[in-house]
């Protein structure tokens, strides 16, 4: 993948040998999503990140995320299986994880309508992709 500087390539593959998880590692400072969203690690013992617009090193601005967040109504497919579905509403939820009381896993739901069985469910947002305008 190819960032706007070296510097921010390096800050990005860096990789502590002693932490697994760089929001654990005082010496990892950046997060790249799947979303193409960059942020600078908060290190406060969760996963939070604050969002950058413009590179800490060079100074470019940083492209724009690739996804925005899915609304009611929105024409959706399932990244598994790319069936269609109408998006009729999404909630957030938080869960704690198994075994550890100390950290909550934050999910989003959209409630979903699928035209091919004229069922509605609800499915994890990050398994979901906005349908392309045609």
């Amino acid at each position: 993948m190819n960032h706007c500087c070296d510097r921010m390539t390096d800050a990005l593959k860096f990789t502590c040998k002693k932490c697994k998880d760089p929001f654990e590692c005082p010496d990892s400072i950046l997060h790249y999503t799947e979303t193409r969203a960059y942020g600078l690690i908060v290190h406060d013992g969760g996963r939070s990140f604050l969002a950058i617009k413009h590179c800490p090193w060079c100074g470019k601005k940083l492209k724009k995320n690739k996804t925005r967040e899915i609304t009611r109504g929105d024409r959706v497919t399932g990244k598994l299986g790319m069936k269609e579905y109408s998006v009729r509403a999404t909630k957030k939820i938080e869960q704690p994880i198994p075994g550890d009381p100390h950290h909550i896993h934050r999910v989003e739901l959209a409630l979903v309508f699928d035209f091919s069985t004229h069922t509605t469910f609800w499915l994890p947002v990050e398994d979901l992709e906005i349908k392309d305008e045609d």
